[in-house]
């Protein structure tokens, strides 16, 4: 890419418009407006009107004027404001076009600029790109984290815990005579590994930045006291597993079960259920201040993490707060009722009703909450968290029959797809040299005293 060139596009699509907007950047940006210019441009920081002198005739707009390096791209830029006619656009970048040293710019080199000089990183850069390709809120939400660096972030402390381990593991290979070297066990090994696959199972599984570490996904049951939560809850587990009682806030905690689902085209879906205390606000008895706090903490936290919400009501009306997840709403003891719900599922604890119905919807509600949740993660992304992910798994089955309170067996093995992990995650999160890892182990022990 020729970076000494400026470069001239419309930054608008190439349609009619109230506005359109022409941006120029490069060493040459103003030059090339005195070029066109009926009076020289300031090249000061500012926006005001100027005349261009175009074949068609002169052409009075708007000039947004952005010095370099703070700018967009770090360079001089201009962004023109003409009337958003395409005619019109299209007449005024072939003017610039004629005009030396300018050249159209190549798709994305804006932002590749911006990247180059320092003012974009390349996650930012790829959040630019995502931003423009969504279509969905969960997209759109995704390309923020992105923008605004979140997602990098968690990629440079995965980077850093990985790095950091990797420096105890070389350092009890490297410097095993040292009596001041002090190296890792395999038990304490292994429990660092599965905290960063778990880690990258919420990466890759669509659950970032939720507290949780857990690869499943959540599903809650919400509703008011005696809405048939618990009688769903032990109906979809098939056994006994909480209590069922017509004593309204019998359940004070959130109860979590493992919940495995079979589905004839997605699979089988193993999920976390959780039965969750009825709202207390909507309690016949209700609670002291104390109680309320603590059944609210639980509600919140559950729901926050949760991944799909099956809300049970049995008089259909569904009043239940947002929830921030996929809803499934379900018209709880539809066997003594003489009408259903619209847009919900009738069920029945007690006769079964659409109870395999609900099974087959939960796994789809699932599946489709994980794909809107992970729809921003990039193909780069996802690969080379990917690659990260199996070598961790590797490293962490070499030493899962090792003694616990031992050095691990084949320590060189565990470090080199460690390293293979390091080097997929540090394109993420930021580079680790092999000098830094040394580094850290002379930082961490008295090596050599």
């Amino acid at each position: 890419m020729d970076t000494s060139s400026t470069i001239v596009a419309p930054a608008t699509p190439m349609a009619p418009g109230v506005r359109a907007v022409v941006r120029l950047s490069g060493v040459h940006a103003f030059d090339a407006i005195d070029t066109l210019a009926t009076t020289p441009i300031d090249r000061t920081r500012g926006v005001g009107p100027i005349r261009l002198r175009l074949p068609i005739g002169e052409l009075p707009t708007l000039a947004v004027r952005l010095p370099g390096p703070s700018s967009y791209t770090g360079e001089d830029t201009v962004e023109l404001l003409p009337p958003g006619s395409p005619t019109l656009v299209a007449a005024l970048v072939r003017s610039f076009l004629a005009v030396p040293n300018v050249r159209h710019a190549e798709a994305g080199e804006f932002s590749a600029r911006a990247y180059l000089n320092g003012r974009l990183t390349l996650e930012q850069a790829e959040g630019v790109a995502a931003t423009i390709a969504a279509v969905t809120d969960q997209q759109l939400d995704a390309s923020h984290r992105l923008l605004t660096g979140q997602s990098g972030q968690r990629y440079t402390v995965m980077v850093d815990d990985l790095a950091s381990t990797l420096a105890l593991v070389e350092a009890a290979a490297d410097f095993a005579e040292e009596e001041h070297v002090v190296p890792i066990n395999a038990g304490d090994l292994r429990a660092r590994l599965v905290t960063m696959i778990d880690a990258l199972d919420g990466e890759l599984q669509g659950r970032r930045g939720r507290e949780s570490s857990a690869a499943r996904p959540l599903v809650a049951l919400a509703g008011a006291p005696n809405a048939g939560k618990t009688s769903l809850f032990n109906a979809l587990l098939g056994r006994t597993r909480a209590v069922i009682s017509e004593t309204e806030h019998a359940t004070r905690d959130a109860i979590v079960e493992l919940l495995s689902l079979d589905h004839p085209t997605i699979g089988r879906i193993d999920c976390d259920l959780a039965d969750v205390p009825g709202a207390p606000d909507k309690a016949e008895r209700p609670l002291d201040a104390e109680e309320q706090a603590s059944v609210r903490a639980v509600i919140e936290s559950t729901f926050e993490r949760a991944d799909v919400v099956l809300l049970c009501d049995p008089s259909g009306n569904f009043d239940w707060p947002a929830t921030g997840a996929n809803t499934l709403r379900l018209h709880t003891k539809a066997d003594t009722l003489d009408t259903e719900a619209t847009n919900a599922i009738a069920i029945s604890v007690r006769t079964g009703l659409n109870l395999d119905s609900l099974r087959l919807a939960l796994a789809e509600a699932i599946d489709s909450a994980r794909q809107d949740a992970s729809a921003g993660l990039l193909p780069r992304h996802h690969a080379l968290a990917s690659h990260a992910h199996e070598s961790l798994t590797r490293a962490a089955a070499a030493v899962a029959g090792d003694p616990p309170q031992g050095p691990p067996l084949e320590g060189e093995l565990v470090a080199a797809e460690m390293r293979l992990a390091l080097d997929a995650l540090g394109e993420l999160g930021g580079k680790v040299s092999p000098d830094e890892v040394l580094g850290r182990i002379f930082a961490s022990f008295c090596v050599g005293k």
